[in-house]
């Protein structure tokens, strides 16, 4: 028997079946109320959900092992096709709207057995070759025939020539082949309806061979090669691992999923001495590419340093200098003072901070000779009392209530004083990482949560 909202309900139910109960019993909690109005409407069905005998069909047990797809999942013409991969279905957890049942919603070139094939002449792995498999508990796969809703990742395993469709989908060539077959390697969407949403950073020599753009605007559109990656990033995410768009993957105002987020790591930009991302969190060649592919919940922040503005704080003028207290004070001040407050005031995680070029050499210029350095003295700088912590709204889920231990320490976050300082990014300054990239004319720091030095090797799919 299960606890949940009732827009969860289809989510629970196929994890439960996932995990060998294919007839679980539900019982929904509404999301509003107070406290005794809220445990009053579900009072009754949970004491009776947990009282009555079970039936025959709730006693059966195994998991469901429908025969395999098979290859060709559509014959007709080109225009019966699109009309095919558009398909929609009507799901309740949106309120009954249509959500695409093959795609994110855009439109997609169509993968015929000839693009495919090309597409394969990429890498000179075969098409049988498998990837990885996104299995939870085991090879079976599963399934809810009467309600395909794929909420919860499948258990499917992934192949050379799946990845190959979905490649030619996005409207890839075969050049991109070893990306794609990269990002495949990649973990499953969040077992959640919560708010995910994926990036990948191309870091190393291939993004100049496919064209990438690392400059001014890399997280928006306009680089066929930054939009391609994305995208079929978002395809694999649905045809390969079982998310849907919009239902597990609801993005709350992030940008990262809409059409998909890829940028490539600007190497030529780095100061010297600081390693490129690859290096640095992978412990890579420079020679070597890789790529990072990593989760975050939306909560973004950026702020609109310019070159003149940071030169403008050194001479003591200008917002910055007012903001850190400086002004009519010229010397060398670290900008990045001026967004602890905000980091502090955000909910405790790690993140991952994209970096311009033009700040990350102020930085060096300021005496701090790698990324890691950086790293530290963020991490030192937005540490916050536990008392203050306590007040936060996912504090009691992060932390069980404030019964799980400080990391490093032997107190719990309920014993700590309410002075006791806590990192407000992750448990070591190891668990952000930094990566040097444009995006926009004059927005030269941004952060976002999740960080990620898991990289993945893209050479040996060449």
């Amino acid at each position: 028997m299960e606890l949940g909202f009732e827009d969860q309900r289809s989510l629970g139910l196929q994890i439960a079946l996932n995990n060998g109960v294919p007839n679980m019993r539900w019982v929904s909690v509404p999301r509003v109320g107070t406290g005794p109005e809220r445990v009053a409407a579900f009072w009754d069905d949970l004491i009776a959900a947990m009282t009555s005998p079970l039936t025959e069909k709730e006693k059966e047990t195994g998991i469901f092992n429908p025969p395999p797809d098979p290859r060709i999942c559509f014959s007709g013409t080109l225009d019966d096709a699109q009309e095919f991969f558009q398909k929609t279905q009507p799901i309740d957890g949106c309120h009954n709207c249509p959500i695409s049942a093959w795609t994110t919603g855009l439109p997609i070139i169509i993968p015929t057995e000839e693009k495919v094939q090309n597409m394969l002449t990429g890498t000179s792995h075969k098409p049988e070759e498998q990837v990885r498999s996104y299995s939870r508990t085991g090879p079976k796969a599963y399934s809810i025939s009467e309600n395909p809703v794929k909420n919860y990742p499948m258990n499917w395993v992934c192949t050379v020539e799946k990845v190959a469709v979905n490649a030619v989908m996005a409207g890839a060539t075969p050049e991109f082949m070893p990306v794609m077959l990269a990002i495949a390697t990649g973990d499953a969407p969040p077992s959640s309806n919560g708010r995910w949403a994926g990036w990948v950073c191309v870091s190393g020599p291939i993004a100049d061979e496919l064209g990438m753009n690392a400059g001014p605007g890399s997280f928006n559109g306009g680089n066929p090669a930054n939009m391609i990656i994305g995208f079929a990033q978002q395809l694999m995410l649905c045809n390969l691992a079982g998310a849907m768009q919009g239902i597990n993957r609801l993005d709350f105002g992030t940008p990262w999923n809409r059409a998909g987020t890829a940028f490539a790591e600007d190497d030529s930009a780095l100061p010297a001495g600081w390693l490129t991302f690859r290096e640095d969190a992978g412990g890579y060649l420079k020679s070597e590419s890789a790529l990072a592919f990593t989760w975050t919940s939306g909560s973004d922040m950026a702020f609109p340093f310019t070159a003149s503005e940071l030169a403008d704080l050194s001479q003591g003028q200008g917002v910055l200098a007012r903001a850190l207290g400086v002004e009519g004070k010229p010397g060398k001040y670290n900008p990045l003072q001026y967004v602890v407050q905000e980091l502090i005031e955000d909910r405790p995680n790690s993140r991952s901070f994209f970096i311009d070029p033009a700040l990350a050499q102020n930085l060096k210029d300021l005496g701090f000779a790698s990324k890691q350095a950086v790293l530290d003295w963020l991490w030192n700088q937005t540490k916050l009392p536990v008392g203050y912590y306590r007040t936060y709204g996912w504090f009691d889920f992060t932390t069980n209530s404030g019964n799980n231990t400080i990391p490093g320490t032997s107190l719990t976050y309920n014993t700590a004083p309410d002075s006791y300082m806590v990192p407000a990014l992750g448990s070591s300054a190891n668990q952000n990482v930094i990566i040097v990239t444009s995006q926009t004319d004059g927005a030269i720091f941004l952060s976002v949560t999740g960080g990620t030095r898991s990289l993945r090797p893209i050479d040996p799919w060449r």
